[in-house]
């Protein structure tokens, strides 16, 4: 699960570092509708199955990641004394020469044993002093044998975490209901939105209502979306602007906008803690008012001067 984890998040950081940059090229600012589909994508990509995986949680709660090239070749000597030994045993069983008394075969094995020995203890191969890393070894497995279930701990503080940002969002819906009951229907404004609607493609309009708020126009509602605008615009806005403004919502209504919203919130909500996800969210809403207000000019709805 975890290396599950830890590769999605690392492609997806990947992907969303590469789509940061190419978004910026004349190509793609034209094209807003690509570049909020492709932040989409990086938001589902932190959920679906990687095609290719390495063992990434393994590797990084392992103490062989601190293991040095040294301890590997002072073990290695340590099996070198003990063949030095067996050839200093050997040269003590035979009866001594000329030769052997000249070159001094036994002592000479034996101080290569003292030299080992005084470089790494023979019954604590793995505590070798003055070696920083080996410390870093020891250390990180004993906090690791501090928790009796690091995954478990882990997991629970994620669950509670998300948990508590989905109950968060429950409640902000639990508001807007209650200032929903608030607003009036508009009938002459939903009459336009309906003909707007039949320019953009759409198959349905959904219902305009007013409310007493200083708030923007916005499409709230995810089962049952409504065009919510506040009086002030009514009474301060033109007809050209109204207009402008309904064309602009119906476009996140055709888009579906209302749908990739409350996903990316969900996503947000459990993938708390990955700032991929945080980003991609605040991208994704960046390009897809981009993305509405170039369908409402491709309509032929809305004027580039209003």
């Amino acid at each position: 699960m975890w290396d599950f984890i830890l590769w999605n998040t690392l492609v997806a950081s990947l992907l969303a570092i590469v789509l940061k940059g190419v978004s910026r090229s004349r190509f793609l600012r034209r094209r807003p509708a690509l570049v909020n589909l492709a932040w989409l994508l990086v938001l589902v990509k932190l959920c679906i199955p990687a095609c290719l995986a390495f063992p990434l949680w393994d590797t990084f709660t392992s103490q062989n990641l601190f293991r040095s090239v040294e301890a590997g070749d002072l073990e290695s000597r340590i099996a070198q004394t003990t063949s030095l030994e067996s050839v200093a045993s050997m040269a003590d069983a035979f009866p001594r020469t000329g030769w052997d008394a000249e070159l001094n075969v036994s002592e000479f094995a034996r101080a290569e044993i003292v030299f080992a020995a005084s470089i790494l203890p023979q019954n604590a191969p793995h505590n070798v002093s003055g070696t920083r890393r080996q410390w870093l070894a020891s250390s990180w497995s004993g906090v690791l044998a501090l928790i009796p279930n690091c995954q478990a701990v882990l997991l629970a503080v994620w669950v509670l975490i998300a948990g508590t940002l989905v109950g968060r969002v429950g409640r902000q819906h639990c508001r807007l209901r209650r200032i929903m009951a608030q607003t009036r229907h508009d009938q002459k404004l939903s009459d336009v939105a309906q003909r707007l609607a039949q320019r953009l493609g759409c198959r349905a309009a959904p219902e305009v209502r007013t409310i007493d708020a200083n708030v923007s126009p916005a499409l709230v509602g995810w089962m049952r979306p409504t065009i919510l605008i506040p009086t002030w615009a009514v009474g301060s806005l033109t007809a050209d602007e109204l207009q402008a403004v309904l064309a602009h919502e119906l476009a996140h209504f055709r888009r579906l906008d209302h749908w990739q919203s409350a996903a990316a919130t969900l996503l947000k909500s459990l993938w708390w803690w990955n700032p991929v996800a945080w980003l991609a969210g605040r991208e994704l809403r960046h390009w897809q008012e981009l993305s509405c207000d170039a369908l409402a000019l491709s309509s032929q709805i809305v004027s580039p001067k209003v």
